[in-house]
């Protein structure tokens, strides 16, 4: 939130979302979410993020934020993953920035959607808030999966070329007149298994 937007007096965003907890109800319902229980991280910490942030607008925060679409998602589950961390472990900025070896304006400036959360930064949130980097910005989740899925196609691949290999050398002995036909059947067997 700039300052030039907020009325006098108002507190900061940062502050709004700092304080979020001072202020709702012990029945209000995102006092009932539990970090531990949630399928998906990424969709519940949107949702989360959003009714942080419009209950700082109802205290008169100004939303003042120049970061791109995907980046503002990120940062606003990023408030949803701050808000829920600070309930169960609250902090100040400076001894969290401090566990994370981090500047404490550059924080600020994540929480208060300043600037967009870098690499290094996904990272050290997601290690403090016990989470995964995708759990703040999905598209990462997606981008692990693919490697990961290629990797696993080369490891296999690699497989059947040496069960190829193998198998070409027993088959060379079956010719010489060596009795490994079962051998060669579970070679086929495993190949099999690998390739479903």
């Amino acid at each position: 939130m700039s300052r030039s937007h907020a009325a006098p007096g108002t507190p900061s965003l940062g502050q709004l979302i700092d304080s979020v907890w001072h202020r709702l109800s012990e029945t209000h319902y995102l006092r009932k979410i539990d970090p531990s229980t949630m399928a998906c991280p990424h969709e519940d910490f949107l949702v989360f993020g959003k009714a942080i942030l419009d209950d700082c607008v109802s205290y008169g925060a100004v939303i003042d934020t120049k970061l791109a679409n995907a980046e503002y998602s990120t940062w606003v589950r990023f408030v949803g993953a701050w808000a829920l961390f600070q309930r169960k472990r609250p902090m100040t900025r400076n001894v969290a920035a401090g566990l994370m070896q981090m500047d404490p304006s550059n924080l600020t400036n994540f929480i208060n959607g300043k600037r967009a959360l870098t690499a290094n930064a996904l990272t050290s949130f997601a290690w403090l808030f016990d989470i995964q980097e995708f759990d703040l910005k999905p598209d990462l989740g997606a981008k692990y999966a693919r490697n990961a899925e290629k990797k696993v196609a080369e490891k296999l691949s690699a497989v059947e070329v040496r069960i190829d290999v193998l198998k070409a050398d027993v088959q060379h002995l079956i010719d010489q007149g060596n009795p490994l036909d079962s051998i060669m059947q579970q070679i086929d067997e495993l190949k099999q298994s690998v390739a479903s």
